[in-house]
């Protein structure tokens, strides 16, 4: 186990010996010299050993070092330079000046680098990889680390899994830290530096400037994942994480350190419609998650019914979905006016047209038949035409006269035009390179034709939401304004590289509350398509899978789920209104147990006292597991950010809000238990946060009326929740805060008129000891709590000195002095001096 007080100390150590000050003046002496042991390199290999090793290899792995061995002058074939007192790297100089000066600009370079949080500009051109990254790491941000204490590649792959030995040292770690998940960075490196390899007869083969990289463990993420814990233990928090780092297995870069990043990053990915979010509740069906039958009203106000994807099938639909690029040249949008077109409809007998547009490379249009209207430059005369040409399709419409118009007056060479498949997706995109024509069919009416060059055709269609923002309308042809049209996220799709690199990002699908649906009727027939094994492989994938494919109710569609799609589900384990998840289900999910993590919170302390966070969460949920189980403890999420030193007003915010109420629902009309868990039981009335009503039922109904045995009744006391012994003595009853004056008031000057000050309102002494010089009492105060005095040959020693007072006292007679504050301290204090004392 990593000793992280040690770890911490030995860093601040390095760090107080060399700041980057100091390395910036460093001279070649101070670099290294033999039997310094505070000389930079000695520094950065033995003194900080256990921040990570970069033992093994030559000393010319630190660029430049001083010799102790001098048999050998001159270059060597090997690159290296021998000198009469230093040895360095040839390409780094002639002389051991300026190779160290080559050597210093490295180190400095690696610092600036890792400060402004650049990793990729962790270069190594005088240093050996390990060496460059061990600087990194004892010079970045402390917290907010992006670097971990291991130094060798083959360590990193190994944690990482296969597939990443082709990506830069950067990235490594930057996917690593990303899978950190609220870790300690020590223990987290300790974690990665006891991955093993397939083959470990190599281990230390990247310990010099050419290793090769050894094949790395298949560790793949699930892609069916519950995670599973306790109210307030940060499952939907944890879900973030969880799926870029999913993003990140998949070659995505960039995303982020902070928490805040890690966000920004997440929500461009929502936006870009790779990650969808839905929760489960009891409402919640099958038509709302696979598909079903909806009603809606069309532009002329009349209702019809549709077979419409739920938010499940529609993302499946989107990642199986493939790009082709028929001609791999990306297209600015800048300057391009924007248009949507049918081509034909996809449930009519026209449905070939858009297969036919697709292999001659054109538009065609059946409003105008085979009459050529280029003749026409206004309205009216394309107007005429119709009516002299084409009675029929006119009637009583101008539609087909401004479709006409659009088509052939409206729509120019390098204009682009997104072809719709019905109203709720689009399946190709391509760019008009041809004037109008009119051509001539004898099958049907497609006569108005434009030539154009496919961009990119996506099969099967995928969802309007990609690129606008509203439906299409059933009108053939239109501009697509800005209002209606994201500009940006289509000038992405027309960049080729761009668009091909997140074409291969995957599709994560979070549920949370999976356990509050009917899962059987959500998932229907999913249940067996959702299995790893029954997934469907995508084009060019290197996996074999037993596929499955159903058909539809309702669609009548044949639908299988993609390989690319993956699944994160949370669950409360607390939730006692649910059955438990679906066991058909349960099999087809890895999960991962989110358990509190009173950890988080031991830097924050109870005002007043010694107490953490940490200690008062630990304890309700020992005491819940005694009295329920672990499946209803208390997460940690609460008292998060309440600060260092946390209020009886922060608290009364986090117990009126979450604490009780859970409470209230566990125990539930089991008053007496509730009063255990809070320790009410052995405190005092002011302190319990709940107590026994004392109605005289006699004096409400008489003493012959026989009344139910119900037990007492209770009610919450608003005095505690303002008052921090309330809190503090969920811990320990015996525990009274420091009262605010008591640290603020009073200095360490032990006159008379100090100790009259100190003395105000301290109410009756209850106990007293003396021990040689030094007299020891503890009072009750009116509010409750029992401040302690020391005096020191008669004199008060000041309200700072009485904690520091005790100890001295206390380690003087060998005593382990106990107590979470001053208050216990001293009482504790007192009754060992008496009782030794009495032994005397």
């Amino acid at each position: 186990m990593a000793d992280i007080e040690k770890l911490d100390r030995t860093w601040t150590e390095f760090l107080e010996l060399w700041p980057v000050e100091k390395v910036r003046v460093m001279t070649l002496e101070q670099y290294h010299t033999l039997n310094d042991p505070i000389c930079f390199v000695r520094c950065l290999e033995s003194m900080t050993e256990m921040l990570g090793s970069i033992w093994g290899g030559s000393a010319f792995k630190f660029g430049i070092y001083q010799r102790d061995n001098t048999d050998r002058i001159g270059p060597n074939k090997s690159g290296h330079i021998y000198g009469e007192a230093y040895g360095w790297r040839t390409r780094l100089g002639q002389t051991p000046e300026q190779a160290f000066a080559a050597v210093k600009k490295n180190i400095l370079s690696i610092i600036d680098a890792v400060r402004r949080r650049d990793l990729d500009a962790v270069s190594c051109e005088a240093l050996w990889p390990m060496v460059a990254w061990k600087i990194a790491f004892l010079y970045q941000d402390r917290d907010d680390p992006q670097i971990l204490s291991v130094y060798k590649r083959v360590k990193l792959i190994a944690a990482l899994g296969g597939g990443v030995s082709e990506l830069s040292t950067a990235e490594l770690y930057r996917r690593l830290m990303a899978r950190r998940n609220g870790k300690n960075l020590h223990a987290y490196s300790e974690e990665i530096w006891k991955s093993k390899m397939q083959d470990q007869s190599k281990d230390d083969s990247d310990s010099g400037e050419d290793a090769p990289l050894l094949p790395a463990l298949q560790r793949p993420i699930p892609l069916n994942q519950i995670l599973y814990g306790p109210p307030g233990t940060g499952k939907t928090y944890a879900t973030v994480d969880k799926a870029l780092e999913i993003f990140v297995g998949a070659g995505l870069k960039d995303t982020g350190q902070s928490r805040e990043e890690r966000r920004q990053r997440f929500d461009e990915l929502v936006r870009d419609g790779h990650v969808r979010f839905v929760t489960f509740h009891q409402s919640f069906s099958y038509e709302d998650f696979v598909e079903g039958i909806r009603a809606s009203t069309d532009e002329e106000g009349r209702i019809t019914y549709q077979v419409e994807d739920g938010i499940f099938k529609d993302l499946c639909s989107v990642a199986s979905s493939r790009m082709e690029r028929p001609h791999r040249q990306s297209v600015s949008l800048e300057g391009r006016t924007v248009w949507k077109m049918s081509l034909g409809n996809t449930q009519g007998d026209d449905a070939s047209i858009y297969e036919e547009c697709l292999q001659k490379n054109c538009l065609l249009m059946g409003y105008g038949g085979s009459v050529d209207f280029s003749a026409c430059r206004t309205r009216d005369e394309i107007r005429r035409k119709f009516e002299e040409e084409l009675p029929d399709q006119l009637k009583d419409s101008m539609y087909p006269v401004r479709r006409v118009e659009l088509f052939a007056h409206k729509m120019a060479v390098g204009d682009i035009v997104i072809i719709s498949d019905g109203n709720h997706k689009f399946r190709a995109i391509g760019q008009i390179s041809g004037p109008y024509q009119a051509i001539e069919r004898e099958d049907d009416d497609y006569g108005q034709y434009r030539a154009v060059k496919w961009l990119c055709t996506f099969s099967p269609s995928r969802p309007a939401e990609e690129l606008l923002r509203k439906k299409f309308t059933q009108l053939v042809l239109y501009q697509l304004t800005d209002a209606v049209l994201d500009r940006q996220r289509l000038a992405r799709l027309l960049q080729v590289e761009q668009a091909e690199e997140e074409d291969r990002l995957p599709y994560v699908i979070i549920i949370d509350e999976i356990n509050r649906g009917n899962i059987s009727r959500i998932f229907g027939e999913l249940i067996t398509l959702v299995e790893s094994s029954h997934r469907t492989c995508l084009s060019g994938s290197p996996n074999t899978r037993d596929s499955i494919s159903v058909r539809l109710p309702y669609s009548r569609d044949l639908f299988s789920v993609p390989e690319n799609v993956y699944i994160i589900g949370t669950m409360n384990t607390a939730d006692r209104s649910l059955t438990g998840l679906d066991a058909a289900l349960r099999r087809r999910f890895s999960f991962t147990e989110m358990p509190p993590r009173p950890e988080l919170l031991e830097g924050s302390r109870l005002h007043g006292t010694e107490f953490s966070l940490a200690d008062l969460l630990d304890c309700l949920n020992r005491r819940i597991t005694a009295l329920l189980d672990g499946d209803h403890c208390l997460g940690h999420a609460w008292f998060m950010g309440l600060g260092r030193v946390v209020t009886a007003e922060a608290l009364t915010t986090v117990f009126r809000n979450h604490i009780l109420p859970l409470l209230e629902e566990y125990f539930f009309e089991d008053w007496e238990k509730i009063q255990w868990v809070l320790n009410d039981h052995r405190k005092e009335a002011e302190t319990s946060f709940l107590l026994r009503d004392d109605t005289d039922l006699s004096s409400l109904f008489g003493d012959d009326v026989q009344l139910p045995d119900r037990g007492q009744g209770w009610h919450w006391n608003p005095e505690a929740f303002g008052n921090m012994a309330s809190y503090a003595q969920i811990i320990d009853a015996e525990v009274w805060p420091e009262p605010d004056d008591e640290a603020d008031t009073g200095n360490c000057g032990a006159d008379e008129e100090t100790a009259i000050e100190s003395f105000t309102d301290l109410g009756e002494q209850i106990d007293s000891v003396e021990w040689r010089e030094y007299r020891i009492e503890r009072y009750r105060t009116r509010a409750g709590s029992n401040p302690i005095r020391v005096f020191q040959n008669g004199k008060y020693v000041g309200d700072r000195l009485v904690s520091q007072t005790l100890r001295v006292i206390a380690a003087y007679l060998d005593i382990e002095l106990k107590g979470a504050n001053t208050q216990s301290q001293g009482n504790f204090l007192i009754q060992k001096l008496k009782e030794l004392g009495q032994k005397a």
